[in-house]
This record gives structure tokens, sequence and C-alpha cells, in this order.
């Protein structure tokens, strides 16, 4: 059964990918670059009409279907019959992808069924779970109607910060907007749970953590197809190798939080972007139309993704505001621009009305890490002048030949101060900024953790997964692939990755626990990092080969370039030992399910201040049991905890405690006519990565933590 739901949830993605794939250029795009775009097309309509749906409340499959479906099947009449050709890959070929996606699913399976809702892992799911149970992102809930406003401070978390417009925190994750209509808005962006949601209405709640497995695919494919174009097979072929062994891509292939699937919407859309500009440059118009365009909605539908995915925007529209001014622009150029720049405007929209808290919250927090980038001395102004210049060679000899000289010479200045002024900010981040004096924050709304920021250390920690090696070579093949490739695409989504690159080299802006604070380098970071980084071995490496000088020099070169990939494949595989084969989350779907089965239907579970935070979300999202959260344990013994019963209509409805036995107080705080008989003593079993501040993580540990489930019962 389960295998005849996976076989429609293909069919589900490839028939609209397929359709719409037609429209783009046939020979533009090499054969396997259509067929991966028929992937990643059907990938992004499906999660977008999920998406659709679940904003208007209405997500059902047969709804699903209908909206996705009949839309292609408009289209595939209008397009005709084989417009692009048939798909005719040499069956050899076929097999060995095969075996290479059957092993790379090896490596990177199981996926991780992480649900508690401490963490943003474990909530992408539950709002996924959600959508495919109640067909709607908005959650409604009748406790938060129920509980009169003089108890409301002892279950709900009030807001102290006037600029987010919501009225209190019912978790972590989840925003009261309504108390009189009992709305509450989910934390993040939706694309990412909205894919997470069709794989449940195919596969079920329990198989949807299946979809991170796919986006790690296609972000694999779309690495190999970029490196393809940019570094030739055999380098892309490096590549691909190095990105799957290393400990950032292993770990969060298994994560499911959003960050891969933006990972695999940009590196398509560079795909598209390098193949709009080749059909424009060998004069295939309507070709070019067509992969501007889809190159330009991928990114945009990145913006659906991930809120720091708008960091995009500056540098693309300089590059195109600099292609209107100095070079010719043309109708594809127009599209893309225009696609782009609406797109990314309807899209932060979007987000603004759907997730308007999140977006509020996190669209502030942004502020700071940008005007460090703009703090850092006489970087943007190294910037500007090579952005403005870099392609002087091309378009000063279209002037008077004194100011063709002057522009040339400027050009030259420019792209030297672009070396030194890359070179000096690595220097100080890596050697002078971790001698600093340590910064402190404090991390979370709720029950925020204070402590140390280590943001005079990101780049050490960097280095933790990359290697000083590697970190070096992401520097140096950035400033090698900005100033010697000739490409409009190559310059233009170098200086995008360059731009990440700066942000979060400067600050992470996340607790600092173990390999989660990396998961932002993964959507941009990552991908063209380890482009870069192979870039550079190439580059240098081939430099030796061909000086004339030697024999020991190429010689020299080629030992150099195999001694920098065995170094860095060595070094990851060492750091990604304890992540091979590693599923975290261990039995929590089995344990909330569980919890859901001790409490009857209609009844309310209360939980420990110190549980609330990791169970409330599941239990509600996923099985849907009415839960509150108690800001202070000690309630329990006091009169307002009964005010706060009879609001929930107790004794006639079931009442809970879910109690964490390993907590500062070890026994409950018991009210006075009231009495609590033990219903349930179930147990939290886990293998994950160690947790340090301090270190990235070197082993595994066994987590192994009961939680008692208490009936509460009036003594008379």
């Amino acid at each position: 059964m389960l295998i005849l739901r996976i076989i429609a949830l293909g069919g589900f993605i490839v028939f609209p990918g397929w359709i719409f794939t037609r429209v783009l250029g046939r020979d533009s795009l090499r054969q396997w670059e259509r067929i991966y775009l028929i992937f990643v097309l059907g990938t992004v309509i499906s999660s977008l009409g999920a998406l659709f749906l679940a904003s208007i409340g209405s997500l059902k499959l047969l709804n699903l279907l209908f909206l996705v479906l009949l839309p292609a099947l408009g289209l595939s009449f209008i397009t005709g019959r084989n417009r692009n050709g048939r798909l005719k890959p040499n069956l050899i070929h076929a097999l060995m992808v095969l075996l290479v996606v059957a092993f790379i699913i090896v490596v990177i399976s199981p996926p991780s069924r992480i649900i508690y809702g401490w963490s943003d892992v474990g909530i992408y799911p539950n709002i996924a779970a959600y959508m495919a149970r109640k067909g709607s992102i908005s959650i409604k809930d009748s406790l938060v109607m129920q509980v009169s406003p003089e108890s409301r401070e002892l279950v709900f978390r009030p807001n102290e910060n006037p600029e987010v417009p919501i009225e209190a925190y019912q978790n972590k994750a989840l925003f009261i907007t309504d108390f009189e209509k009992g709305e509450i808005k989910p934390q993040f962006l939706y694309l990412w749970p909205s894919l997470m949601a069709v794989f449940a209405l195919f596969l079920g709640l329990e198989n949807m953590f299946w979809a991170i497995t796919w986006v790690s695919l296609l972000t694999l494919g779309g690495l190999y197809l970029v490196g393809h174009r940019w570094l030739g097979k055999g380098w892309a072929c490096i590549t691909v190798f190095l990105a799957l062994i290393s400990p950032l891509f292993l770990y969060f292939s298994r994560y499911t939080s959003s960050e891969m699937m933006n990972a695999a919407l940009l590196i398509s859309a560079v795909l598209c972007h390098v193949a709009y500009l080749e059909a424009q440059r060998s004069g295939r118009k309507k070709e070019a139309l067509g992969l501007a365009t889809a190159s330009a909605a991928l990114l945009c539908a990145g913006f659906l993704c991930r809120i720091d995915f708008f960091m995009i925007v500056p540098p693309i529209l300089a590059f195109y505001l600099y292609k209107r001014i100095f070079s010719k622009f043309d109708t594809a150029d127009l599209i893309f621009f225009l696609v782009f720049l609406g797109g990314g405007i309807s899209c932060a929209l979007i987000d603004y009305l759907i997730s308007k808290p999140y977006f509020m919250r996190l669209f502030q927090s942004y502020d700071k890490p940008v005007r460090m980038l703009f703090d850092f001395p006489g970087f943007v102004l190294v910037s500007i002048y090579f952005i403005l210049f870099a392609f002087g060679r091309r378009y000063g000899l279209k002037l008077k030949p004194a100011l063709a000289k002057v522009f040339l010479r400027v050009r030259h200045i420019s792209v030297s101060l672009f070396y030194a002024g890359l070179g000096a900010y690595f220097a100080y981040l890596y050697f002078i900024r971790p001698n600093e004096p340590q910064t402190y924050g404090s991390y979370g709304e709720i029950n925020a953790i204070v402590g140390p920021t280590y943001n005079n250390e990101t780049l050490i920690r960097w280095a933790w997964y990359f290697s000083w090696v590697g970190v070096v070579a992401v520097f140096l093949g950035y400033a090698l692939f900005i100033c010697l490739r000739k490409d409009f695409s190559s310059r233009m989504f170098a200086v995008v990755g360059l731009t990440f690159t700066i942000v979060y080299s400067l600050s992470l802006r996340c607790t600092p626990m173990h390999i989660l604070t990396m998961r932002r380098l993964i959507p941009v970071v990552l991908p063209l990092g380890l482009i870069m980084t192979v870039y550079a071995i190439k580059t240098v490496s081939g430099f030796l080969v061909q000086l004339k000088y030697s024999k020991l020099f190429r010689w020299a070169g080629r030992i150099a370039g195999a001694g920098a990939v065995l170094y860095l494949a060595t070094f990851f595989i060492s750091v990604s030992q304890p992540a091979f084969g590693l599923q975290e989350g261990g039995n929590q779907y089995e344990l909330f399910k569980e919890m859901a089965e001790s409490i009857p239907e209609g009844g309310v579970i209360i939980m420990d201040h110190h549980a609330g935070d990791i169970c409330g979300v599941p239990l509600k999202c996923f099985f849907d049991v009415e839960n509150l959260w108690l800001v202070d344990n000690f309630t329990l013994g006091k009169e307002e905890f009964v005010s706060l019963l009879r609001d929930l209509d107790f004794p006639r409805r079931p009442a809970y405690i879910l109690w964490r036995p390993e907590t500062k107080i070890i026994s409950i705080p018991v009210q006075e006519g009231l009495r609590y008989d033990l219903v349930s003593r179930l147990f939290w079993r886990e293998e994950m990565l160690e947790q340090s501040f301090v270190s990235r993580p070197r082993k595994r540990v066994y987590h192994l933590e009961a939680f008692e489930i208490y009936r509460i019962s009036e003594v008379i």
C-alpha cells in the first residue's frame, strides 16, 4: 500500500513539472538538466498549491489534485505535443544515475523524526501535520477562548514587544493573535511545511519526514549540474562528493527544517539563470524568456521559504541595474528583472499577511548584522568599485581612448583593492576578532537563555566544520571566481554567495549550541561555498600545472590539487562520523501518540512548566489534544489553579497533568480538595549528538527520560 502511495506522490510531482519544463529550452538545457527541472518545478508547484489551499483553510488531497493537475493538463493542450522533443536518456547513464541516487539515499537516511515543540526543527513538522489534518495554517484553539482574562497569566506568556502584533504566546512557536476568536499563528514561513504536508497527505503523517531526503537529493543534483557548467564534469563530481560527506550537509539532510529546501531552490535557479544567458547569447530568444522566468520564479519561491533569503535582493538588483546602464538589456533580461522584483514584493506581502508576527519579529532582528556589514572599514567601498569596474575591459574600450585608459586603470586598482580587502577581512575575522571581548545576549522569547554570543569566534566555528583550509579556500575561491570569470551569471551569484558569507561570518544570529548554529549556512553559503572551494583548488593547481618552467611545477600542481581534495575529504569524514546513520528524534512520535491515547476524547492536559515547550505543540498539531502550559509549577498548589480548572469546565471535562519528574520540583504541588492519580508513565528515548557551546559534537549521547500523566479528581 505504501509503495502505491509513493508512486502516486511521484506522479503528482512529475506531471506538472514535466508539463512546465516543456516550455523551457530544449537546446539551452542539457537532457539531464531538463529531467532535473521536472522534479524541481513539480516540487515547487505542488508546495505552492498546498500553501495556497492551507492559507484559505481548504487543504485536502482532492482539492490539491484539482488545483495542481488541472492547470497542468490545460497547459499541456496549449503547448501541444513534443514541443521540446522527447527525453531519451542513455540507458547505461540512467542506470548509473539510479545507482548513485540509491547510494546517496542510503548515506543520508533515515530522516530525523523530531517533533518536540522546543526547537525549530520540531515546529516545521508540527505545522505540516496541522495543515494536513485540519487543512489550514491558522490554528483555532477553544482553550484560548475558554480561559478567563484573570487566569490567562497562568498559562499564556504575555507579549512584551509592542512592535510584534500578537497578544501572547501559547507556546514558543504559537502566537495568540486574538483571544476572543481563539486564533493562533504558528511561527515561520510556510512553503517548506507545505511540501511536508503534501508528503503527509500521500504517505501519512509518520512518513512525511522523507520530504527532507527528497529536497536534499534535489540540492545535490543541482549542485552537480551547476558545477558541471562552471567547473567541468570531473570537478563537479568532486564537489558533490565533498558535499555528501561534509558534516553540515550530512546532518542537515536529515534535519527537517527549511534550509535544505531553500538550498534546492537557489541552486536550481542558478542553473536556469546560466541556461537563460546561454540562450540569450545564442539568439534563442523564446528559450531565454522561459528560462529567465523560471530562474526568477524559483528565487522568489525562496522568499516564501526563509526570510533571510531576502538578502539576495540587493546584489541581484545591483547587477541588473549595472547591466541596464552599461550593457545590452533585452526582453529576457527585462522579464527576469520584472518577475524577480515583482515576485519579491509579492512574496514579501504574502509573508507579511499569512505570517505577520514572525515576519515583523525576524525582519527587525536582521538590522544589526546588516549594519555590521557596513561598519567594516572600506569593504563596501571596495565592493562598489569592483562592481562598477569589473567589466571595464569589455566596455571601457568602447569609450574614447584616453577615457578608456583611465577606466581600465581604475578597474585594475579596484581588483587589487578587492583582493586586499577580502584578504584583510578574513585575517581580521580569523586572527584578530577572536581576541576581542566576548559579547553577551539572550536567546529565545520565552525562558530566554542569557549567555555569550560567540560572535567574535564565528569564523573559528566555521572551521570546525569546513576546516581551516576549507575556510581559506572559500574566501580565495570567491576572490578568484569573481575576478577571473567573465560571464554575468557566475559573477552575480558569486557576489550573492559572498554577501551571505560576509553577513554570517560576522554573526550567525543563533543559539551557539553544537551544530545547530550552522544551519543558516545551508541555503546559500554551503552550496556556493563548496563550488568556490573546488574552484580555488582547480585554479591554483591548474596555474601550477600550466607553468612551463619545469616539470616540477606541473607535478606540484597535480599533487597540490589531489592533496587538497584528499585533505578535505579526510577532514569531512572524520568530523561527520557521529552523524552517519543518525536518526535524531528517537521515539518522539510514538511517545506523543501514547500520551494522546492516555487522554480521553474531549479531555484537556495541563503541562508542567518544564514539559510544556516540548510536548504542547505536537500534542496539539499531530494528535489534536487540547493542552495548556503552566507559567509556574507552583500554581498547582494555589487557589488560582482551581479557578483555571473551572474555566475548563472541570470536573465535567476530564483534566490531566503532564509531569516531567526530572525537574527541580520533585513532587507535584497539591491543592486542597484535589487529588492526582497516576495514569501512565512514559519514556522518551533518543540517540542524539552531544550538545555543547564550546566545541563541535564529537560523539553521540543517549537520552532517556520519563514523563508522567496524572488524572485530576475532586476530593469529596
